[in-house]
């Protein structure tokens, strides 16, 4: 029973240790998408006025 618990929590630490890779990822690829939006609404407001 010990060890099964053991096991499960490494198996949680495993799956979560991926988990925060794949949203540090995902973050990147926000952010970069972010920074190139903001560019373009300037542009765009900068138009308008």
């Amino acid at each position: 029973m010990h060890s099964k618990k053991k096991e499960k929590r490494r198996k949680k630490k495993e799956e979560a240790e991926e988990e925060e890779e794949e949203e540090k990822e995902e973050e990147k690829k926000k952010k970069e998408k972010k920074k190139k939006k903001k560019k373009k609404k300037k542009k765009k407001r900068s138009g308008e006025k």
